[in-house]
């Protein structure tokens, strides 16, 4: 009888771990399917409509930022979007073109990291096309005056936390450290609550004034994320996106729950 126990608890083992090893490989399968998508949040290097920009000086960072794409280049996009709105696609594929053929010339873009970094990258890995996905939609997102108004003392106490976390998400010594940085999970956690979430806590007894706001900012990635959508995409496909380190927070929360995309690390091309 004992025998009989031990074999039977040997083959409810086996087959446990059939079923396990046919489950792994059912996800492999589900992912091989998945469009494969590198997420890269930058800080804006020239001119931008953002209302954060950071001073870059390309000159003393020119020999990184090559490293850099030539990186990055390895994950071979076959399709670049960038933070530039879509109807501009017929000239920034102009200007893509004439880069291929003379890296050193300068369009209206140079300095900018949709120069620097995706017409550069693109070149490398021979993309024929590269798309803007952005969409401007304008919102408020200092409410502190606001919010001492009508003393709304949790909006207050959460501004002076986030400006302490703040220290730690500034520029590191190289390019490299900071897209590492930019692109973790615990940047973007602070920056979707630094850009939005911190404004559900400033709104007034019998209005959302607070959460209206913030709700604009999520319209706004969500709609530069249908935008990517947009676009017709094969398995076969490799997505770059290049965007400021804000909306790339975004970006990773809805690419990571959706069935189409599946999420590369940044960090196995910028070792």
């Amino acid at each position: 009888m004992k025998k009989i126990f031990i074999l039977f608890s040997f083959l409810s083992t086996l087959l446990s771990c059939k079923i396990e090893v046919e489950k792994l490989t059912t996800e492999k399968v589900e992912n091989s399917n998945k469009v494969k998508v590198l997420n890269l949040g930058v800080f804006h290097m020239g001119e931008t409509s953002d209302a954060h920009k950071t001073e870059f000086d390309e000159s003393k960072n020119r020999k990184e930022i090559k490293d850099i794409c030539f990186q990055i280049s390895k994950f071979k996009p076959t399709i670049i979007f960038v933070e530039i709105e879509p109807y501009y696609n017929k000239e920034l594929n102009g200007l893509f073109e004439k880069y291929k053929k003379n890296p050193k010339i300068n369009t209206e873009l140079s300095g900018s990291e949709v120069q620097l970094l995706g017409f550069e990258i693109g070149r490398l890995s021979n993309t024929q096309y590269i798309y803007g996905f952005d969409h401007q939609l304008g919102y408020n997102y200092d409410l502190s005056e606001f919010a001492k108004k009508i003393k709304a003392n949790q909006y207050l106490q959460i501004e002076t936390i986030l400006k302490k976390q703040d220290e730690s998400f500034k520029l590191k010594p190289t390019l490299k450290e900071t897209y590492l940085l930019l692109n973790s999970q615990e940047s973007y956690d602070y920056s979707i609550n630094t850009n939005a979430d911190i404004l559900t806590y400033v709104n007034s007894k019998d209005s959302f004034e607070g959460a209206d706001e913030a709700a604009k900012f999520y319209q706004r990635n969500l709609r530069m994320f249908a935008n990517i959508n947009k676009v017709d995409t094969k398995k076969s496909d490799r997505i770059l996106i290049i965007s400021g380190a804000a909306h790339a927070s975004f970006l990773n929360e809805f690419m990571k729950r959706s069935p189409k995309y599946e999420l590369e690390d940044i960090k196995k091309y910028l070792n």
